[in-house]
């Protein structure tokens, strides 16, 4: 039926619509006895709504889980991936999102307080000169001392007999993330680096390692795909210095590093309540900065994270940045996670 003849008979119907309602209004209906006496109208127009709402609904519907379906195969979903990291890149001039992306929460929770520093809480670190190291520490001094206090602490034998710290080098790396079924079409998160390697893609950057292109170089990257960090959980085991109210998150971080001689320190972005940061090869400088308003009664904190080392530390007193070791081959790992400070 085309537009014309359309709108002639819904034209026509709405006449003899009106003609009928004078007609009634003509012989003394009350507005309630025509509304009961066009009832079944009525009641068929609401089915016919009703059926093209659900219809219109049901392909929506049908839609959404098409797309979904369409995520769960690999080639589809890194390809999207890549579109989207492009999309992402040529709107960036244009629309500044990195602030939607490093917020917590795009929609304010006015009932919502998050954890927030007064300046009484800074005298645990008022008379701090450097990190305090231990070994054989119990999990309750741990918590304690640490965690509630806000103390950092270097545990030098953190680092048990994983086999990460055993296996780890720039080739069982390189044929992990490029062999491994479920690594190999995956891509990091906050990928960072002195070499230049497009979209971030870790598995071509081990590459170049391995292959000999790169001889002085730093990385550092989130495997933040849920898979891909569960496959890495398997080369080192939870702390055993920490307490079961820490729960960690599902994603963790690689910092490596060879011959990189460095001038700065480098921000360690990993947001979260607390943070352990596993030296498993050669060692790396770190800095621990006080935040606001703690940075005017503290000073900064500086120590070296020597093989089997780990540094632990609060978020919400502290910003981490590390600088590796000069010499050889550096290898870390860092994990973020939370606990309910009620407790």
């Amino acid at each position: 039926m085309g537009m014309p003849l359309m709108m002639e008979s819904l034209a026509q119907i709405d006449r003899e619509i009106r003609t009928l309602h004078e007609f009634c209004v003509s012989k003394g209906y009350s507005p309630r006895q025509i509304r009961t006496t066009a009832s079944p109208l009525f009641k068929h127009i609401q089915n016919a709504s009703r059926k093209r709402l659900l219809l219109r609904s049901g392909k929506i519907v049908a839609g959404v889980l098409l797309v979904l379906s369409l995520l769960y195969i690999n080639p589809v979903y890194n390809l999207m991936c890549v579109f989207g990291k492009r999309l992402e890149i040529k709107v960036l001039p244009f629309w500044d999102w990195t602030y939607i992306y490093y917020k917590d929460c795009i929609v304010t929770n006015p009932f919502y307080h998050p954890n927030k520093l007064y300046i009484d809480d800074c005298l645990a670190c008022e008379d701090l000169e450097g990190v305090p190291r231990a070994s054989n520490v119990s999990i309750s001094a741990v918590a304690e001392q640490h965690l509630k206090s806000d103390v950092p602490l270097i545990v030098v034998d953190g680092v048990g007999d994983w086999s990460a710290k055993r296996n780890f080098n720039w080739t069982f790396l390189k044929e992990l993330y490029n062999e491994d079924e479920r690594l190999k079409d995956s891509y990091p998160c906050a990928f960072t680096s002195n070499v230049r390697v497009k979209y971030g893609n870790n598995r071509l950057f081990l590459q170049k390692v391995v292959s000999g292109d790169l001889q002085k170089w730093f990385a550092f990257w989130e495997n933040c795909e849920r898979k891909v960090a569960r496959v890495f959980r398997q080369f080192y085991q939870r702390p055993y210095f920490l307490p079961p109210m820490v729960e960690l998150t599902e994603s963790n971080w690689v910092f490596l590093s060879n011959d990189y001689r460095s001038k700065n320190y480098k921000e360690v972005p990993i947001g979260a309540d607390v943070v352990w940061f596993a030296q498993l090869k050669g060692k790396s400088y770190v800095k621990l900065t006080p935040k606001t308003p703690c940075n005017k009664v503290c000073t900064e904190l500086v120590g070296t994270l020597d093989e089997g080392e780990i540094l632990l530390y609060t978020d919400i007193m502290w910003y981490l940045d590390y600088m590796p070791s000069e010499f050889g081959e550096n290898i870390a790992i860092a994990v973020g996670g939370f606990w309910d400070k009620r407790r």
